[in-house]
């Protein structure tokens, strides 16, 4: 994600506790440091970030860490900042079931009502839950498989949450569109 922000040109920096991670990343050249999430945020200045994106974060933390973070997320973003938050979809009976707790660090899967909940909560405006890579035939099928019932749904799924909507005229239909618009 940061490659991805700074091959566009976005300056963006990530903090992570994982060594292994931050070495990674730092032999590509990007910004990263270590430090705590929360923490992190709670030294940011008051509507100083246009995006919070927390990939695969979430499900390692206790629930009441994650209110804290969209909580402090809400005050360190600026009026129509973006939150994103992408986690393993329990919606996948194979995520749900098993590859979730492959990997020890995860807590709990978090279903996409209750994390979408947790920024609607803390006054975001806008919220958008984007299932990911899911097979779109999926959506035209007229027969389904036991594979696709079992793995078919999307494996990950990400919250997009806005804290304002776009309150002028020029490019808010095209906006509308885009939140209005269903994924996966």
């Amino acid at each position: 994600w940061l490659q991805v922000l700074k091959d566009a040109g976005v300056n963006a920096e990530g903090v992570d506790t994982d060594a292994g991670m931050l070495h990674g990343c730092a032999q590509w050249g990007l910004r990263v440091q270590r430090a705590d999430a929360l923490a992190f945020l709670q030294q940011q200045a008051t509507a100083s970030r246009i995006c919070i994106s927390m990939i695969h974060v979430v499900e390692h933390l206790p629930f009441e860490v994650l209110l804290r973070i969209v909580q402090e997320a809400r005050r360190v973003l600026v009026p129509e900042g973006i939150l994103i938050m992408e986690t393993p979809n329990p919606e996948n009976f194979s995520v749900g079931a098993c590859s979730f707790y492959m990997d020890p660090t995860h807590r709990n899967p978090l279903p996409p009502p209750l994390l979408a909940f947790v920024p609607e909560y803390f006054g975001f405006e806008r919220i958008k839950t984007l299932r990911l890579q899911e097979n779109p035939q999926l959506h035209t099928q007229s027969t389904y498989s036991m594979a696709d019932v079992l793995e078919g749904i999307s494996p990950d799924y990400a919250i997009v949450a806005q804290l304002q909507q776009t309150k002028t005229e020029s490019g808010a239909s095209t906006e509308t569109d885009t939140w209005n618009r269903p994924y996966g």
